[in-house]
């Protein structure tokens, strides 16, 4: 079976890449003159991360996107199904006033919402801070302050913590953190069910012609391809972790380049049993980055703790 790639006919590509915009937040883009040549030679490919899932949707729009959940009830979602998912979260987001540029402290631990909200932050031209599931007050306090977040996405609960608390003393002390966006039971928060169902009800009877986000108040467009697509997060080191921007072509070469390195193709399934926040799993070949590598995801929480041998 062919597998969709960075070179694939089939994905918007062009040769003409503008110029990264001005840094912004000390962001320092990179030089013109290596990007035209990227994008020359072939490295930089096609449109914002986005926009590459949606044509993925269109080319294989029944295939298995994403496995996710327990062994006994897995959740399955096709690639018309994602992409749908996707877009409607998307427009709930924008309807909660959420914009590009807007940073997004994401917290979540692998499961679907990972996956859809990634996205969706995405094709809004916002920009996901990515946090690992373990950070705790600290760094998370830290990350929002540092990327001016305005909006911190949790689960309800995982591995015996209570998210929705931490949000509670990081909305305390971020004023800039206006929204708190919950994969589960939201409590006293916003559901990311709720915003994805609103959003299908804004979308809903659209004309046939225009069944994506076009028009959808809050979304301006399709963002640059050379701008921040994604803030990593440092490591390895014993201070706060840093920031690390990743443009939506680099990264996308990141993911393809990593794909052909591994030899994966659209036959293999992509077992993601490590956080997806960290860079590894998320692009190297890449669970959530659009790339050459395998067309089906599987998401795993990592395995439970056993007892020491006797």
């Amino acid at each position: 079976m062919s597998h969709p790639s960075l070179t694939d006919p089939a994905v918007p590509a062009s040769l003409a890449v503008p110029d990264p915009p001005d840094g912004a937040d000390g962001w320092v883009p990179w030089p013109a003159e290596f990007a035209r040549r990227y994008a020359a030679e072939g490295y930089w490919q096609g449109g914002p991360l986005g926009e590459r899932l949606r044509e993925w949707a269109r080319r294989y729009g029944p295939s298995t996107a994403l496995v996710a959940g327990p062994p006994s009830q897995p959740v399955r979602l096709t690639f018309a199904e994602l992409d749908r998912a996707v877009d409607d979260l998307a427009a709930g987001l924008a309807g909660l006033g959420l914009a590009a540029d807007d940073r997004v402290l994401v917290h979540l631990p692998n499961r679907v919402e990972f996956v859809t909200l990634l996205f969706a932050l995405l094709r809004l031209g916002a920009i996901p801070v990515l946090a690992l599931p373990a950070h705790r007050r600290v760094e998370i306090e830290h990350l929002a302050r540092l990327s001016g977040a305005v909006a911190y996405a949790i689960a309800d609960t995982f591995e015996g913590f209570d998210h929705r608390a931490l949000a509670g003393e990081i909305v305390a002390a971020v004023p800039a953190v206006r929204h708190v966006l919950v994969a589960g039971d939201a409590g006293p928060f916003t559901g990311i069910d709720a915003l994805t169902a609103a959003g299908a009800t804004a979308r809903a009877g659209r004309p046939p012609d225009r069944p994506d986000l076009s028009g959808v108040p809050n979304l301006s467009g399709i963002p640059d391809p050379a701008g921040i697509a994604v803030l990593l997060i440092s490591g390895g080191t014993t201070g706060k972790p840093k920031l690390i921007p990743r443009t939506h072509l680099d990264y996308a070469y990141n993911a393809d380049a990593s794909a052909r390195l591994c030899g994966l193709t659209g036959a293999d399934t992509y077992l993601v049993a490590l956080p997806a926040a960290h860079n590894f799993p998320l692009a190297c070949p890449g669970s959530s980055v659009p790339s050459a590598s395998a067309r089906r995801w599987s998401w795993r929480r990592r395995p439970a703790r056993r007892p020491p041998s006797s």
